[in-house]
C-alpha cells in the first residue's frame, strides 16, 4: 500500500510510521513542519512550512498514494498556540481534500479526531458513544468537528472511505498532553466535589487502531479509548506511587508500560497556580467526553 502521512513528525505520525515501515509491502511518504522523532528505515519525509498547503498537495500528488492519513491536527498549547493550531489544522485538512479530489489512486482517508467533539454541555452523557451527536464546547473540539465535517463531505462526493478515529487523550513516552502537564505541576490541584473521571489511551494502541482502519478501508466513526477511567486525584497519587493493583499504572505510563510516571522539572508555585486553571479546564473537557463502550479492534480480520 502507498500511504501518505500528513503530520509524520508528530508523536502520532512517528509512532504510526514506525508500525507501517516495518512492513516491506508499504511505501510511505510523510510531510510535516517538524521531522519524525525516530529513525525510519524506508519512509521518505519532506519538511514543509505551516502555510504551505499547496506544496503538500504537490508532494502527495507526485507520490500517488492509495491512502492518506491525516494527522496534521495541531493541539493548542502543544506545537502551536490555539489560533495558530486551528489555522494550521484547517490548512492541512484542505490540502488532504485537494489531494483526494485530484489524485484518482486515493481510496481511503484516516483522520485523527478526538472525544472532545462531544463537548461538556448541560445534559451531555459522561460516557457518550458514537451515536451521540457532537456538540463541542471547546475551541479544540470545534476544530476537530470542523475537520471531520469537511472530510466526510469530500468522501461522500468522491466515493472515498473516511475513517474518523476519535481518540481519548494519548499517553506515551515524552508525549505532552493536558494530563501530563497537570501532573508535572509542583502543586497539583484536584477537585473535591466532584472529582470526575476521564480516560486515556496508550500511543501504541492508537497506532494499532490506525493500522486496522487502513487495512480494512474503514468508513465511519469510532471512539478509541483505553479500558477504565481515572480521576485527577487518583492520577496524581498513581504518578508518584507504583501501584500494580489497578488500571492506572497501565494507563499513565510514560517511559514503559509497567513503570509509573516520574517528573524532574519543577515550576515556581506562582507560575504553577496560573497554569493550573487552564489545565483543569482542559481536564474537565476530557471528563465530560469520557470513555465510550465501542473500541476499534486493533487486529486485522
Amino acid at each position: 500500500m502507498r500511504i501518505a502521512i500528513v503530520g509524520m513528525g508528530s508523536h502520532f505520525g512517528t509512532s504510526l510510521a514506525k508500525h507501517l515501515d516495518a512492513d516491506p509491502s508499504n511505501h510511505l511518504l510523510g510531510v510535516d513542519i517538524e521531522p519524525p522523532r525516530r529513525h525510519l528505515h524506508r519512509a521518505r519525509f519532506c519538511l514543509v512550512q505551516p502555510d504551505e498547503g499547496d506544496r503538500v498537495v504537490e508532494l502527495l500528488r507526485e507520490f500517488e498514494p492509495t491512502a492518506v492519513v491525516h494527522l496534521g491536527v495541531f493541539e493548542p498549547h502543544a506545537r502551536s498556540n490555539p489560533a495558530a493550531a486551528r489555522t494550521r489544522t484547517l490548512t492541512m485538512t484542505d490540502a488532504v481534500i485537494e489531494v483526494a479530489e485530484t489524485c484518482p489512486t486515493v481510496d481511503r482517508i484516516v483522520v485523527r479526531s478526538g472525544i472532545e467533539v462531544y463537548g461538556r454541555g448541560r445534559g451531555t452523557p459522561l460516557r457518550p458513544d458514537e451515536d451521540l451527536a457532537p456538540e463541542p464546547t471547546s475551541g479544540y473540539g470545534r476544530t476537530l468537528w470542523a475537520v471531520e465535517q469537511r472530510l466526510v463531505d469530500a468522501g461522500r462526493r468522491l466515493g472515498t472511505a473516511v475513517a474518523r478515529l476519535r481518540f481519548a487523550p494519548v499517553a506515551g513516552p515524552h508525549i505532552p498532553s493536558p494530563v501530563t502537564r497537570y501532573l508535572r505541576l509542583p502543586v497539583v490541584p484536584v477537585a473535591l466535589v466532584p472529582d470526575p473521571p476521564f480516560s486515556l489511551l496508550h500511543i501504541d494502541d492508537a497506532s494499532d487502531a490506525m493500522v486496522a482502519a487502513l487495512a480494512r478501508r474503514f468508513d465511519g466513526v469510532v471512539n478509541v479509548v483505553g479500558p477504565g477511567a481515572v480521576t485527577g486525584s487518583q492520577a496524581h497519587e498513581t504518578s508518584r506511587v507504583d501501584r500494580n493493583d489497578d488500571v492506572l499504572t497501565l494507563l499513565l505510563t510514560m517511559n514503559a508500560r509497567d513503570r509509573p510516571l516520574t517528573f524532574r522539572r519543577r515550576l515556581p508555585v506562582e507560575v504553577a497556580i496560573s497554569v493550573a486553571a487552564r489545565i483543569l479546564t482542559e481536564l474537565l473537557e476530557l471528563a465530560r467526553a469520557a470513555r465510550a463502550p465501542h473500541i476499534l479492534e486493533a487486529k486485522r480480520a
